[in-house]
């Protein structure tokens, strides 16, 4: 819906005719058929709204319920919500912020809308990326889709390398400043100033590496020819 052309720049005389075709709900007729600019923004916001709501109700029900309860019982109104258990799906903040960029994308016109409802699927949790990144916009990812592969095409060394060096930044480096960085916070009242200066770079050491190396990771599994790394880093 958010894709159909806009009316103003449409014929201004176009009219549906209806036809042994069109009799029956036929989605390319649908389309094909211009809507006005404001529409357009009622379906994006309609997109924003269904995604950014399943996001809140999974990370924020329970917060917002008891927030609005407790401050209900301060006016003088004994209310209560009910408290859900709820589990959060793996995932749901990265795949949420996918879904958003495809309807962005759409709507900037940077994107057709896919018609392959397993292409879209595979865009919104492709494995390698689900957890922490990095976000890879559809107008980069969908079209990739479409062009056939071959294993002679993966440039595997680099890849390879560049899956190591990541590995080594989560493994060898996050890990081991994440237990400097946890003692600390553990007991901080027991270290000196020097201990907290220590602790404090450990761990924005330890969160650089942990998510540049899980991006690493996921850039050398998503992306097949990874031309620019090889060109960066002369592998």
């Amino acid at each position: 819906m958010i894709s159909r052309p806009i009316i103003d720049d449409a014929n201004p005389d176009w009219e549906t005719k209806e036809t042994d075709k069109t009799k029956n709900f036929d989605w390319n007729n649908l389309a094909s058929k211009p809507i006005d600019s404001r529409q357009r923004q009622l379906w994006l916001v309609s997109s924003l709204i269904g995604n950014l709501g399943i996001l809140g109700f999974f990370k924020y029900y329970n917060f917002f319920t008891d927030s609005a309860a407790n401050f209900l019982n301060l006016l003088g109104l004994p209310i209560s919500f009910p408290i859900l258990q709820i589990i959060l799906p793996v995932g749901i903040s990265f795949y949420t912020f996918q879904t958003l960029s495809y309807s962005l994308d759409i709507y900037r016109g940077k994107l057709k809308p896919t018609k392959n409802f397993w292409d879209f699927a595979l865009f919104v949790s492709f494995f390698p990326q689900l957890v922490a990144g990095p976000i890879v916009r559809a107008a980069i990812f969908l079209p990739q889709l479409l062009t056939p592969k071959t294993f002679s095409q993966v440039q595997v060394r680099s890849c390879l390398m560049l899956f190591l060096v990541g590995y080594f930044k989560k493994a060898c480096i996050a890990d081991n400043f994440s237990i400097i960085a946890d003692k600390y916070f553990a007991n901080p009242e027991i270290y000196t100033v020097a201990s907290a200066w220590i602790a404090v770079i450990s761990f924005s050491i330890q969160i650089y590496c942990d998510f540049s190396g899980y991006s690493d990771i996921a850039i050398a599994i998503l992306i097949g020819e990874i031309k620019t790394f090889s060109s960066d880093w002369n592998f």
